[in-house]
């Protein structure tokens, strides 16, 4: 390739957008991942654009292989036939890039089961008031929030809000209750004809309010737009042939630190090299995962099913550069790569994914909210041994034993277990399904020795029941077994995955409210000593309920009559509550027994209702577990 340094040109962020936008003329190389970013880094780079400080170099290479277009809002991106034209592909700078078109090109961040996405709004009244100079860890100068945009009959936007509003789009106490606008609308202002005046109205700025802010915010946007003090590094292939090669080790090299690439990063940057459109194949497993699965978890076990069906031998769970390069062959071809590609056509035909369907299609039926809290590796042997036993038996339907011993593995494995510590689990599961499969046997049961062994038998299981499991769950005083705290500490360490199987309704992302609030009740109780039991029963599953996040935002710290008999906006009107409560009668009049006598200053008989409640619900909770997923299993001697 030529010297680098002879094809260095400095531009602009305006140039860079220009070359950045959809209709532009950079475009991405098939080697990169999707935007990574989180808000917060968006925010920050923002913040240093206009502080004037150095953002890094770009680097561009020339060539005319396939290519992506930059979209943040498409999570797996669509492959463009290069068709031997050259185009300048982006090989490091791709997450700056889209970062300054969502920071000052008005492109909505494309947040998680938000269709509108949020933009980025800068406060032009007041500064960060945490901002300190030469300090190692000092906040952004000026003050940011994300929002959708303003315009709508509904949405004013985020100045002259009531409290209540404020907590509806989470704006802290902390934050100014004016001086909000649109980032992206001050860098389209034109400062030689535009009106200030109509920008200060736009933040709603009162007539006495100071506009030096806004006036600095404008003096550095335009600073930034003329100033040219991104370095862009130019690769220009002195030979056609010697290009490719050399692009995804460049892109690997690059990424050492920033968003940094990790080991499953660079197996997949390798697969593209061999087969391009690999993003479109993963996206229809993820589709066929009914959500179950992420990007990285579908690209994981695509790779572990490929490379079992190849050679045994093989471990198929650590996907690394190592693995790629065991399976490439003399003549460019990697055997790998090619079963991969054979086992994920784009029709969602082949026997892998209609596994996957079958395997996670069962798991959301059965456990609703609570399968998107599955331990991955679980789902991954599920589908390891749906796939191995349908090419042994050439039948693709899932017994009822076998459906049962699917669910309950899933369902027990996650509740009982760490992540930490558990780096056997996944491969060592996917062999014992993989192999039952293979020899045209149902699905392990986690009461089989060695699936027993790889699950339970060691000291990183979070929780062990007794060899009998009690009937009954008394956390009353005086009357306390050691085996139903045991029950307890379970259900609340996968409080998620617990009350996730109740939530039947599709609903927008979930927050895990307090029924009776925690605020409310610590207030209540603060005064009495030797009542912190009654304040740790607040945080029991027992006392959460699956609450859609912007309702959670005006309910959170309320009593329970308010968030149950507040008409409109309360937990019992499903328009407003996208996931329902599941509260019985019984248990509410509890709960409003519990909140008079707490106003009535009878802390005493408080606790104990609310121990009745905690109790009464843990039980039902627990019970319906049982009847969906089965018998958990027990400690063994």
């Amino acid at each position: 390739m030529n010297n680098i340094a002879e094809s260095t040109k400095p531009l602009s962020i305006e140039a860079i957008m220009e070359a950045s936008r959809t209709t532009g003329r950079w475009h991405l190389p098939v080697t990169q991942r999707a935007f990574e970013w989180k808000r917060e880094q968006v925010a920050s780079l923002a913040d240093s654009v206009l502080l004037g400080f150095p953002i890094g170099s770009l680097l561009i290479a020339n060539h005319d292989s396939d290519y992506y277009v930059f979209d943040p809002s498409e999570k797996v991106r669509k492959r463009v036939e290069g068709g031997g034209a050259y185009q300048e592909l982006v090989l490091d700078g791709q997450q700056r890039c889209t970062a300054l078109l969502i920071a000052f090109d008005g492109e909505p961040y494309p947040d998680a089961g938000d269709r509108e996405g949020r933009h980025l709004w800068i406060n032009v009244l007041e500064h960060d008031a945490d901002f300190t100079e030469f300090h190692e860890k000092m906040a952004r100068k000026y003050i940011y929030f994300w929002h959708k945009m303003p315009g709508d009959d509904d949405d004013p936007g985020l100045n002259n809000l009531s409290s209540g509003e404020r907590k509806l789009v989470g704006l802290k106490r902390n934050k100014p209750n004016l001086g909000w606008i649109p980032l992206s609308t001050l860098y389209a202002h034109d400062p030689g004809n535009g009106d200030k005046n109509e920008l200060a109205e736009m933040a709603g700025l009162k007539a006495d309010d100071s506009h030096n802010v806004l006036e600095e915010v404008l003096q550095r946007i335009k600073r930034a737009k003329t100033r040219r003090n991104i370095p862009v590094l130019h690769l220009e292939p002195e030979h056609h042939e010697d290009a490719l090669a050399h692009l995804h080790q460049v892109f690997i090299r690059l990424n050492t630190s920033g968003t940094v690439l990790t080991p499953l990063d660079v197996f997949f940057a390798g697969v593209k090299k061999f087969w391009p459109d690999a993003e479109e194949h993963v996206a229809t497993v993820i589709d066929m995962s009914h959500g179950l699965l992420s990007r990285k978890n579908a690209i994981t076990l695509i790779a572990r099913c490929a490379a079992k069906t190849l050679d045994e031998g093989r471990n198929p769970t650590r996907l690394d550069a190592k693995l790629l390069s065991a399976f490439t062959q003399r003549g460019g071809t990697n055997k790998l790569v090619n079963r991969m590609r054979e086992i994920t056509p784009e029709d969602g035909s082949s026997l892998f994914e209609r596994s996957v369907d079958q395997v996670c299609g069962l798991l959301q039926t059965k456990l609703h909210a609570g399968a998107h809290h599955l331990y991955t590796e679980a789902i991954a042997a599920a589908v390891g041994w749906t796939m191995s036993h349908a090419e042994k038996t050439q039948k693709l339907k899932i017994s009822t034993h076998s459906r049962k011993a699917i669910i309950g593995f899933a369902f027990w494995t996650s509740f009982y277990s760490v992540r930490k510590g558990r780096d056997r689990f996944g491969r060592r599961t996917f062999r014992i399904a993989w192999d039952a499969g293979k020899s045209g046997e149902p699905f392990p049961n986690f009461n089989s020795e060695d699936m027993w062994e790889v699950c339970f038998a060691h000291q990183m299981v979070l929780v062990h029941l007794p060899q009998k499991l009690p009937r009954l769950i008394c956390l009353g005083e005086g009357k306390r077994h050691e085996d139903s705290w045991i029950i307890e500490d379970g259900l609340r360490s996968a409080r998620a995955l617990s009350l996730g199987v109740f939530q039947k309704l599709k609903h927008s992302p979930i927050d895990w409210d307090h029924i009776l609030a925690d605020n409310f009740g610590r207030k209540k109780w603060r005064d009495r000593h030797g009542l912190h039991k009654a304040v740790y029963l607040l945080g029991s599953t027992a006392n959460f309920a699956g609450i859609d996040a912007s309702a959670n935002r005006v309910l959170q710290d309320r009593s329970p009559t308010s968030k149950l008999r507040s008409g409109d906006k309360s937990y019992c009107n499903r328009n407003f509550i996208k996931t329902e409560p599941n509260l019985l009668e019984e248990e509410e009049k509890l709960l409003f027994a519990v909140e008079r006598t707490l106003n009535k200053g009878k802390m005493d008989s408080a606790h104990r209702k609310m121990r009745r409640f905690v109790e009464a619900r843990s039980q039902r909770i627990w019970d319906y577990l049982i009847h969906v997923t089965g018998e958990p299993p027990l400690r063994r001697d």
